[in-house]
């Protein structure tokens, strides 16, 4: 089976560093740069609370210090949504509906 992402956006090839999460019920979380728990939280807070956003979370990238991406849903759908942190709090920048096709 063949899939092919629709969204509008352009991500870099960046080589990528996991690291875990503090609970099996976390998103994945890695990129760059680390995050605490509490950023950890505190993003996935930012996310819930918005309706425009497709559930559930599914990863956390973090390429530059006080900024994030978010990726979330399953299935034919989901979002992609950009965080940025100022003055230790993280809020919401953008937000993309992404549409999945798959094709035998």
């Amino acid at each position: 089976m063949r899939c092919i992402l629709l969204a509008a956006f352009q991500i870099g090839v960046v080589p990528f560093v996991a690291f875990s999460s503090p609970s099996a019920d976390w998103p994945d979380v890695g990129g760059r740069y680390s995050l605490s728990q509490r950023d950890v939280g505190q993003i996935i807070a930012c996310v819930l609370q918005r309706s425009d956003v497709r559930k559930p979370i599914s990863k956390i990238e973090v390429w530059h210090p006080d900024q994030a991406e978010v990726h979330t849903g399953e299935g034919e759908g989901g979002s992609f949504v950009r965080l940025v942190r100022k003055h230790g709090k993280w809020s919401v920048v953008s937000v993309v509906q992404e549409t999945r096709m798959f094709f035998p």
